[in-house]
C-alpha cells in the first residue's frame, strides 16, 4: 500500500461500498439480461440530470486550476464529458424511446437531487483536490464495472444494454480514467492535514451515493410526499 497514490489507497478504502455496487440487483439482471427496461429507462433519465449538473461542476471547478497545462487538459476533458457522456446519451436514449425533449424535462429523483447537490457544493466551495477526490469514484466505477459485466453472455444478447456499456469499454474512456487518477494523486502531493480528510470524506460519499443512485433506479424510487 506504500506505493500507491492516494487515488489508490481512497479506492482500497471504500472497497465494501463497491464491492455491493457490483452485487447490486440492477447489475445483476443487467448482466444476464432480465432487467426490465422500465428500470432501465428511469436510470438514463436520472443519469441525464446527473451529468447535465457534472458539466456545469467541472466549469465552475476549472476556475481554480492555476497550472495552464492542467487547465487545458481539464478543459478538454470538460468537453469530452459533454461530447462523449452527455451527447452520447442523449443520441443512445433516442434508440430505447427517450427523446432528448423528454431528457430534458425529467424531474429530479430525491437521490438524484441529493447527489448532484454534494458535486455542485464541492465545485463552488472545495479546493481543487478536494473536488477531483470527489469525482473520482462516478469516472473510474463505470470502468470497473464495464470490465465485470460486459463479457456477460446475458448481456450481449440484449443490445440496448450492451451498446449502452461499450462506451465505457474503449480506450479513450480507460484512458481518461487513468489520467484523472494521475491528475488527483498529482494534487494530493504537498495537501494539508484537512485537505487529505476532506478528500476522503468526499471519495467515501461519493461512492455511497453511487451505490444509492443504482439502488434509486431499481426501485424507481421517486419523492414519497
Amino acid at each position: 500500500m506504500s506505493n500507491m497514490g492516494l487515488s489508490e489507497k481512497l479506492r482500497e478504502e471504500v472497497d465494501s461500498i463497491w464491492q455491493a455496487i457490483f452485487k447490486h440487483p440492477f447489475l445483476v439482471e443487467m448482466s444476464k439480461g432480465v432487467l426490465p427496461m422500465k428500470k432501465f429507462r428511469f436510470y438514463v433519465r436520472q443519469d441525464y440530470l446527473y451529468l447535465t449538473d457534472f458539466c456545469r461542476a467541472l466549469a465552475v471547478a476549472e476556475g481554480k486550476i492555476q497550472d495552464v497545462k492542467d487547465l487545458k487538459d481539464f478543459t478538454a476533458f470538460l468537453y469530452k464529458e459533454i461530447a462523449l457522456e452527455i451527447g452520447g446519451l442523449e443520441r443512445y436514449a433516442e434508440s430505447i424511446g427517450v427523446s432528448t425533449k423528454q431528457l430534458s424535462k425529467s424531474n429530479y429523483a430525491p437521490v438524484t437531487y441529493a447527489y448532484t447537490r454534494h458535486v455542485l457544493y464541492s465545485a463552488y466551495a472545495d479546493p481543487f483536490s478536494c473536488f477531483l477526490s470527489l469525482i473520482m469514484p462516478c469516472m473510474q466505477l463505470y470502468l470497473e464495472i464495464a470490465k465485470k459485466i460486459g463479457d456477460e453472455e446475458g448481456i450481449k444478447k440484449i443490445p440496448a444494454y450492451s451498446k449502452w456499456l461499450a462506451t465505457y469499454q474503449t480506450k479513450e474512456y480507460a484512458d481518461l480514467v487513468d489520467w484523472l487518477n494521475r491528475l488527483l494523486n498529482k494534487y494530493s502531493q504537498g495537501s494539508s492535514q484537512w485537505e487529505i480528510s476532506r478528500m476522503r470524506t468526499l471519495y467515501l460519499t461519493s461512492s455511497r451515493y453511487e451505490y444509492m443512485f443504482w439502488d434509486m433506479a431499481y426501485k424507481l424510487e421517486g419523492w414519497r410526499i
